[in-house]
């Protein structure tokens, strides 16, 4: 029983947890401050730095106030550190062939990650309610990549952060081959879409029911590409598109690619979705 209270890793991942518990407000409000990102950080900022404090106390942390949730992050991230203790220390024997079937299935899905499109179900997405408050039934996963895009993490990716609705992935995919014609040397980015049964959407306010998409286009200085956008979005232009709504919002200064205008108006139809 000793050995599960006697290894500092517990107390020390635990109180990492709660010093970064503690720095997400600062560090949010500095973000809010710099010039740089005021104009957009300062609206949501505090609301974003406030929903990940309580997603650290999953599945309680909603429902405690400012210091509750203070006083127990400790004590919770502490107990739940210990169990990985304790589960290890029963399991070692085991866990090198745990972790070798793992590597081989993150490898296998980093050389072929489209193959979880082949586990998808069949049935058409119905996306319910709105992009802020809604959800949706029967999403699909986004391709990873095609011929000329790439979606903006394999970890988000695989983690399910790309779930669409069936017939707007359609059309992502048919505007991205449009660009391949106007545009056969770019590569863009499809930034996060939504969850695969929708809802609350960290730190987004929308992308609850499969009908707002993130997108990285790549900029121009002159004539001169700056940035790829694929490691962040200092070289790109980032707009998010929601279907029946009109909302954009640019990130840069700088022009975006010329020629690209098809992934803007390509034909979203007049069905419902």
């Amino acid at each position: 029983m000793r050995l599960y209270f006697r290894h500092p890793f517990p107390y020390l991942a635990a109180l990492l947890v709660f010093l970064l518990y503690c720095a997400i407000h600062p560090t949010a409000h500095w973000v809010a401050a710099h010039s740089t990102f005021a104009k957009y950080a300062h609206v949501d900022a505090s609301r974003i730095s406030v929903s990940i404090q309580r997603s650290l106390l999953f599945p309680f942390g909603q429902w405690l106030g400012k210091t509750p949730r203070l006083l127990l992050v400790f004590p919770y991230w502490l107990l739940i550190f210990l169990g990985l203790r304790a589960l290890f220390l029963h399991t070692r024997r085991a866990w090198k062939y745990v972790g070798g079937a793992l590597v081989l299935i993150l490898l296998l899905l980093y050389l072929f990650p489209n193959s979880l499109q082949l586990f998808e179900n069949d049935r058409p997405s119905e996306s319910i309610g709105h992009v802020a408050n809604g959800r949706i039934e029967y999403s699909k996963r986004m391709y990873y990549h095609g011929d000329n895009y790439t979606t903006y993490s394999f970890l988000c990716y695989l983690l399910g952060r790309t779930h669409v609705n069936d017939r707007l992935r359609q059309v992502l995919v048919e505007a991205y081959a449009a660009c391949e014609e106007t545009c056969p040397e770019t590569t863009f980015v499809v930034g996060e879409i939504g969850k695969k049964h929708g809802g609350p959407f960290l730190p987004h306010r929308t992308h609850r029911n499969g009908l707002s998409v993130d997108f990285m286009t790549p900029l121009l200085r002159g004539e001169r590409l700056i940035g790829i956008p694929r490691f962040g979005i200092c070289g790109a232009t980032l707009t998010s598109l929601t279907i029946g709504e009109k909302r954009s919002s640019s990130l840069s200064t700088t022009r975006p690619w010329p020629n690209t205008s098809t992934l803007w108006t390509a034909p979203l139809g007049r069905t419902a979705w």
